[in-house]
């Protein structure tokens, strides 16, 4: 049985789906444009086995000018990450997913790492 874990890279980019296709190129996934209140525009891949990709922006799309500055931002302490890949991998693909983002941003950040 696999053990999964749900992480959350930050990076500096300016659109999510030049994000999604470099993801794609490197990993042969096939994202699906979906749209949410919370969430906004965002590309889902859904794998076989619980492996799930999501690239979105880290604005808030509900933050309006007058709210507090610190919810303009999902992640307010990396405002310069304006794009945000989800993954939910198991642990032993980890360490490539990792790569692969790495090798797409350089400057990319884990913003989190949680059991799934």
């Amino acid at each position: 049985m696999s053990i999964f874990v749900h992480k959350v890279f930050g990076l500096i980019a300016s659109d999510a789906d030049s994000i999604a296709r470099a993801l794609d190129d490197a990993l042969d996934l096939a994202f699906v444009p979906h749209e949410s209140s919370y969430l906004g525009e965002y590309l889902l891949h859904e794998g076989a086995d619980g492996f799930k990709v999501a690239v979105s922006s880290n604005m808030d799309p509900m933050y309006l000018p007058g709210d507090p500055e610190e919810e303009m931002y999902f992640h307010p302490d990396f405002p310069q990450h304006s794009v945000l890949i989800s993954v939910t991998v198991s642990e032993s693909v980890e360490p490539h997913i990792n790569d692969v983002v790495s090798a797409i941003d350089s400057h990319m950040v884990v913003i989190s790492r949680d059991a799934a």
